[in-house]
């Protein structure tokens, strides 16, 4: 499975966003942020994806664009 975060401003193309995703094989989105400071490397993100690799024993990451 591949774990993706959307960082999108706009509410409306958040979504649009997270259901394209969703609708790929193995893909899921766990977190949708507004901005690149709420998603900033460090406090929530790096241990989000943490806990999520404990969680899962192994995880894929990947850098997706949409633009």
């Amino acid at each position: 499975m591949t774990h993706a975060i959307i960082i999108e401003d706009d509410p409306m193309v958040a979504q649009i966003n997270r259901q394209y995703i969703q609708q790929m094989k193995d893909f899921c989105v766990d977190a949708i942020f507004e901005n690149g400071e709420e998603a900033r490397i460090g406090d929530f993100t790096i241990g989000f994806f943490m806990e999520l690799a404990k969680k899962e024993k192994g995880i894929n990451f990947r850098t997706l664009l949409i633009a």
